[in-house]
């Protein structure tokens, strides 16, 4: 059932959703990490989708993750080109958020 695919996702993914790629991470800077993951709800990201697989940005600063976000929107960048946002730490409980990075 549903419910019970939750509490299994909910013990074993990256917030309940993101089962992380145990591969090397795809880009690493000094300011942020790209790492693959099979998202087993997609049909929460936005807008709603039937595509399992994404990659998740991990960055140190929130300016940074901030001026990128209105970059994106300012600049309207083509997604055939650059990868969508989907999704942000902003669709989560903060405290969530910070315990699932621990």
């Amino acid at each position: 059932s549903s419910a019970c695919r939750k509490v299994f996702a909910d013990r074993l993914y990256f917030m309940g959703r993101f089962e992380l790629d145990p591969g090397h991470a795809e880009h690493r800077s000094p300011t942020s990490v790209v790492l693959r993951a099979t998202d087993w709800f997609p049909e929460r990201q936005t807008p709603p989708s039937s595509n399992p697989l994404v990659v998740l940005k991990f960055m140190k600063e929130q300016v940074q993750f901030e001026r990128e976000i209105k970059q994106r929107l300012d600049f309207k960048l083509d997604p055939e080109f650059v990868i969508p946002v989907v999704g942000s730490s902003r669709d989560f409980e903060q405290a969530e958020w910070t315990a699932n990075l621990q």
